[in-house]
C-alpha cells in the first residue's frame, strides 16, 4: 500500500465515521424547530452511562457495553449515606423513558423559566458511539407539578415523559437495585 492509498482510505474512513455519526446520533441545530412528536436521544442499547444530578443529589449508572447491567452510584446533598448497587440492563424499566425525550410542544426560550419554574436537574447520557460527548438535557417543572419542560441544545420544549420516571430515578439505589 502506497502513501496516497493510505490517505486516501483514512480520508474516506473519517468522512463514513462522520456520516454514521450524524445519521445514527444528530443532535437538533440551536436554531431548530421541534415538532411536536419529535423524539431526540440516544437509542436505549446504545446506552452506556446515565448521569443525573439536581441539588438534591447525584447518581451515576454505567456500564462497559449495551446489553449489561449498571452498576450506580448516588450520593445525596442532605449528608444521606452513598449508595452503590447494581441495576438491570434496562435501568429497572426507566431506560427507553429516560434516553429519548419525546417533544410535546417547542417552547419560547424566555418563557422556560417563567412556565416551568422549578429546575429538576440534568441528565446526561452517553453512547457506545465513537466519539460521543454525552447529550445533557435540563429538565423543569411546571409550578403545580403536573408538565415537564427540557432545554437542549439551544431549544426548549414541552415534553411527554413522565415526571415520575424521573422520580424514580432520583430515589437511587431504593428503586432501581435489582
Amino acid at each position: 500500500m502506497n502513501k496516497t492509498t493510505f490517505v486516501a482510505g483514512c480520508a474516506l474512513g473519517l468522512i463514513v465515521g462522520i456520516t454514521a455519526t450524524h445519521l445514527f446520533y444528530r443532535q437538533p441545530e440551536t436554531s431548530a424547530q421541534m415538532a411536536p412528536g419529535t423524539d431526540f436521544g440516544v437509542l436505549a442499547d446504545e446506552v452506556i452511562a446515565l448521569n443525573y444530578r439536581s441539588n438534591a443529589m447525584a447518581i451515576t449508572a454505567q456500564r462497559a457495553k449495551s446489553a449489561q447491567r449498571f452498576a450506580l452510584q448516588a450520593t445525596f446533598a442532605n449528608g444521606s449515606p452513598p449508595q452503590q448497587c447494581i441495576a438491570s440492563a434496562d435501568l429497572a424499566g426507566l431506560l427507553a423513558t429516560l434516553s429519548t425525550i419525546t417533544v410535546k410542544r417547542q417552547l419560547p426560550l424566555e418563557s422556560v423559566e417563567t412556565d416551568f419554574p422549578k429546575r429538576l436537574g440534568y441528565l446526561e447520557i452517553r453512547s457506545s458511539l465513537a466519539n460521543d460527548e454525552g447529550t445533557s438535557i435540563e429538565l423543569r417543572e411546571s409550578a403545580n407539578g403536573k408538565r415537564l419542560a427540557a432545554r437542549y441544545a439551544g431549544a426548549a420544549m414541552e415534553i411527554s415523559n413522565p415526571a415520575s420516571s424521573f422520580e424514580k430515578l432520583a430515589s437511587g439505589c431504593t428503586s432501581l437495585a435489582e
